[in-house]
């Protein structure tokens, strides 16, 4: 795997050498699509073999991706995962290379492996969804935070209720140097979905205690802060003597109303906002005749 990663490195090196006007699209991509672009030339000839051949490869790359991981090499695990992946789901060039040209957006395609035969289609995405869970976890290992919370999408697509994504993206969105309110609204609403699942993992349950203290934490201080204003408004527009009656329970009452309706429609427009960022059209590949290169009946050997 140092090989790969001398290869990541090189692809890399290529993309700071592209123009950044062109390769907008792709530096907003996650690692884990980038370095699709980036693989090992034997990888490029296994995408061209039938169904079988590249499932097996990509199960062997998944599974030394989970023994290294158990020996805490979190950085090499990742590699092997993002290799995997890209045997179905990966960047690829149309024209030229890359090395030698650069990064153009314009030049690339979203590719997704698709078959005929949905059986075919049912372990592809079996496969993809263990990958970006195992891809989450690394990257959250690492407090990669962008690609922790990417990976979780991605696995969210295929599995909206995937207890593991939810709970992993909850922790990403929180694990930021100074999370704000919105960060903590997005958080508990994974928390919340993540324990109707799974309602007996205590983890699960201490984790939505502590983030709804701090959530509460901040929404007081928010309205605090929204009330300060108010006054100040009010003060400067009012005679410098007038009666003073004391505070009303009742504008308190309704101010905190307003507030937790504006988080709410808040909360309702981060739901509805888009945050994918492949939003290239993707490409569609089938070739269930093709020969078994020699480097697959290496690997399965």
């Amino acid at each position: 795997m140092n090989e790969i990663n001398a290869i990541i490195e090189r692809g890399h090196a290529a993309r700071r050498l592209s123009d950044p006007s062109r390769r907008r699209v792709f530096d907003s991509l996650p690692a884990f699509l980038q370095h699709g672009l980036f693989c090992h030339d034997r990888f490029i000839n296994v995408k061209k073999q039938a169904f079988a051949q590249r499932m097996m490869v990509a199960e062997l790359l998944k599974g030394e991706g989970n023994r290294v991981l158990s020996t805490l090499n979190v950085d090499l695990a990742l590699r092997y995962y993002e290799q995997a992946l890209s045997i179905f789901r990966y960047i690829s060039n149309r024209k030229g290379n890359y090395l030698q040209d650069g990064i153009h957006d314009d030049d690339l395609d979203n590719v997704i492996f698709v078959s005929m035969i949905e059986s075919e289609n049912v372990k592809v995405k079996a496969l993809c969804l263990s990958l970006y869970l195992h891809l989450a976890g690394c990257y959250l290992r690492k407090n990669d935070i962008k690609n922790t919370i990417a990976a979780c999408d991605e696995a969210l697509h295929i599995d909206p209720n995937n207890y593991k994504a939810l709970y992993r993206r909850a922790k990403a969105r929180i694990s930021i140097d100074n999370p704000r309110l919105e960060h903590y609204l997005l958080s508990h609403e994974d928390l919340k979905k993540a324990a109707s699942i799974n309602p007996s993992d205590q983890v699960t349950q201490q984790e939505i205690v502590k983030v709804k203290k701090r959530l509460d934490e901040l929404a007081t201080a928010q309205l605090l802060n929204a009330s300060i204003r108010s006054s100040e408004s009010s003060f400067s527009s009012k005679p410098l003597v007038q009666d003073f009656k004391g505070p009303s329970r009742g504008i308190e009452d309704t101010r905190k109303k307003e507030m937790e309706a504006s988080q709410e429609e808040f909360l309702d427009k981060l739901r509805n906002k888009s945050m994918d960022p492949f939003n290239y059209e993707l490409s569609y590949e089938v070739n269930p005749n093709a020969r078994i290169a020699p480097e697959v009946e290496e690997l399965g050997r």
